[in-house]
């Protein structure tokens, strides 16, 4: 996972390399994404595969992924209307064998026989599946998923608490400090990236005439911390 605390309360020492991973947190920006990222890391640069977004709540920050050193050409992203949809995205996705992971967010819980088929769909694919459940616990529910995670905020600034509510030949854990904030380059060089991809983005014609120009707008007075 790149997180030693939660590689030992895991039963592989790690995320499972197919399957479903069901993770449940309190509000969006918990450190839910950040969780993930060392694995889309190595996945972005080991594999020519797509990694599969699909409802994620917010358009993801692509500076900050690339800051992180994930590669954000092979991210896709998919947006449904109805849970169906989703569903219908995430099977397909998996067993197209053109993914090497798949996030989804999700607003009420799939049920056994749907997590079955995602499982069975991952397996089929050779990819894992990370399946969100923004705002409630839905521990007690069934589920044949490979591994189900808590994240709770705490008090200290950058570190979160991950309950191991389910997981493959093992008991359950509770309260694995993780320390999920990392560094993410802010030097004159990334600022003057960013800013040159939001002018694009935004469809802007008349560009800043030069750099220094540019690295003066963006510059800002004390160091900047972006979040994916």
């Amino acid at each position: 996972t790149g997180y030693d605390s939660l590689d030992s309360a895991l039963s592989n020492k790690g995320w499972p390399k197919n399957g479903l991973v069901e993770i449940d947190y309190q509000a969006t920006g918990n450190g839910e994404l950040r969780l993930v990222v060392p694995a889309l890391r190595e996945l972005s640069q080991s594999r020519n595969q797509w990694i599969t977004w699909i409802n994620p709540p917010l358009i993801p920050y692509a500076p900050g992924l690339q800051s992180l050193g994930v590669d954000t050409g092979k991210i896709l992203l998919i947006h449904t209307k109805q849970n169906q949809d989703t569903l219908w995205s995430l099977e397909k996705s998996c067993k197209s064998k053109n993914c090497s992971a798949v996030l989804a967010w999700i607003n009420r819980p799939f049920s056994f026989k749907e997590t079955q088929r995602l499982q069975l769909a991952a397996k089929v694919g050779g990819n894992v599946i990370y399946l969100f459940h923004p705002g409630s616990n839905h521990t007690e529910r069934s589920s044949a998923s490979e591994l189900r995670l808590l994240l709770k905020t705490t008090a200290q600034p950058g570190t979160i608490n991950v309950d191991v509510s389910k997981k493959r030949r093992g008991w359950p854990v509770r309260d694995i400090a993780i320390d999920v904030s990392q560094v993410i380059d802010t030097s004159d060089n990334q600022l003057i990236d960013i800013k040159e991809k939001l002018h694009l983005w935004r469809g802007t014609k008349n560009m800043p005439a030069s750099r220094d120009k540019l690295k003066k707008d963006y510059t800002p007075s004390s160091p900047t911390h972006k979040t994916p």
